[in-house]
């Protein structure tokens, strides 16, 4: 069965789309006359092209990062000195899970008690007693 196309057809899928009149007359033609079908068509197509822009700007970015240059003695100096903070940073956070295992206690009390252990550790807690 043939669809027969409407100009109406034509004009709503026109204003809900923004596509030229021979391009919706064709995509009514497609899908037998069901608007619904060639707006959810023409998103599909537009999301998939928005995702491929992404895909080549992520690609583009990527490659963004210089090449490290061993030759220069200055470059070499700032390579080490961020490794050296960045190995620094590392062996602090694995002490700290270290701790965190072998007193799994200490790190699992709530903020009063922390603070009630520090001034009583200081010496300078008020102790008040209910009678």
């Amino acid at each position: 069965m043939t669809y027969k196309i409407l100009s109406e057809d034509i004009d709503i899928l026109c204003s809900q789309t923004s596509i030229e009149k021979e391009k919706a007359k064709k995509m009514l033609v497609d899908f037998e006359g069901d608007i619904v079908k060639c707006i959810l068509e023409l998103e599909n197509i537009t999301s998939k092209k928005k995702s491929d822009n992404n895909k080549e700007k992520l690609e583009k970015n990527d490659d963004i990062e210089d090449e490290v240059n061993l030759n220069n003695e200055k470059n070499l100096i700032e390579y080490r000195s961020i490794i050296d903070e960045k190995d620094t940073i590392y062996q602090r956070k694995k002490e700290e899970n270290d701790k965190k295992k072998k007193n799994p206690e200490e790190f699992n009390i709530c903020a009063e008690k922390k603070y009630f252990i520090k001034r009583q550790n200081e010496g300078n807690i008020n102790i008040i007693q209910v009678l």
